[in-house]
Order: structure tokens, then sequence, then C-alpha cells
């Protein structure tokens, strides 16, 4: 896979993620509906995830 192409797809993860956290805050102010719940987990974690994945992707480039 393209090096630009992987770093562009974890960025749009990252994005994903971060959208996905702001919605579930809005439906929680918005609609008193619980947030912390199985997909907030998902959402947390996956983002973790993502996160590893770029630092380890991006201290290849360095050497």
């Amino acid at each position: 896979m393209n090096d630009k192409v992987c770093k562009n797809s974890l960025y749009i993860a990252l994005i994903f993620d971060f959208l996905g956290i702001c919605l579930m805050l809005f439906n929680y102010f918005v609609y008193n509906k619980d947030f912390w719940n199985s997909t907030t987990y998902n959402l947390l974690f996956g983002g973790l995830f993502v996160l590893l994945l770029c630092k380890n992707y991006f201290k290849k480039d360095k050497k």
C-alpha cells in the first residue's frame, strides 16, 4: 500500500472517531441519552488503536 494512502486513512479514521464522540456528546446534552455505553467504548478504544498505529507508522518514517 502506498505510504500516503496509509497515512490518509489513519487520519480519516481519527476524524471519524472524533466526530462519533462529538455526536454522542450532542446526544447526551440535547436528548439526555446515556453517554457511556458500548459505542463510546468502541470509539475510544478504536481511536487509541489508530493513535498507536500512527505513532508506530511515523516512527518508521524518521529512520
